[in-house]
């Protein structure tokens, strides 16, 4: 097979041979008592609707998670609606796969690729990647969809998680890198939920 063959397929795909079927989108503790205090948590909200409207096009599964939400509250609003019927995975632990009901579900699902998403940065988001690299996965950072409390600790906690090994992304730049081709439905479905998800 030449280099260019694989281009010639009608199959979407990437060079690297990222494709929707081996990913998974994790959202992390977007919760009511947590986002009031997030820098720039409106962003942080659109990134996180716009990366799950997507991954619903995409029918790409999505694992939610709760931290405490005894005493954190549930998933904000705006991120509740847009999820469906997914329900959350509550946990203690900041790192989701020191929690039983998730790593179970990770498992089953069976995807080497988690693209991550929430909140906060140096804290949850970051020993979830850590976490996920030390069992194989591949780890994807949506930037846009990742907050923490100061500018400073968000940028710590991506820029550890990167020396760790995780690789930065955007959740527009990952929708468009699984879908590789426009002039499809799904395309159409994708671009108009990037318009609305400003």
């Amino acid at each position: 097979m030449g280099p260019t063959s694989a281009m010639k397929s009608s199959a979407p795909q990437c060079f690297d041979g990222l494709t929707a079927e081996k990913v998974v989108l994790i959202v992390v503790d977007v919760q009511d008592r947590l986002m009031p205090v997030i820098h720039a948590a409106s962003e942080v909200i659109a990134g996180c609707r716009r990366a799950i409207r997507g991954c619903g096009v995409l029918q790409i599964p999505i694992v939610l998670t709760e931290q405490y939400p005894v005493g954190l509250g549930h998933t904000v609003e705006p991120v509740r609606e847009v999820l469906g019927d997914i329900s959350p995975i509550e946990k203690l632990d900041f790192g989701c796969f020191t929690c039983d009901d998730f790593r179970d579900q990770l498992e089953e699902l069976n995807r080497p690729v988690v693209a991550i998403c929430g909140v906060e940065a140096h804290i949850c988001v970051y020993q979830t990647a850590l976490q996920a690299q030390l069992l194989g996965y591949q780890v994807l950072l949506l930037e846009d969809a990742i907050g923490a409390r100061t500018r400073s600790a968000r940028e710590v906690g991506l820029r550890a998680a990167y020396v760790d090994g995780a690789r930065p992304s955007h959740s527009e730049m990952l929708l468009y890198q699984l879908q590789a081709r426009a002039g499809t439905r799904e395309f159409r479905d994708l671009l108009k939920i990037v318009k609305e998800e400003q």
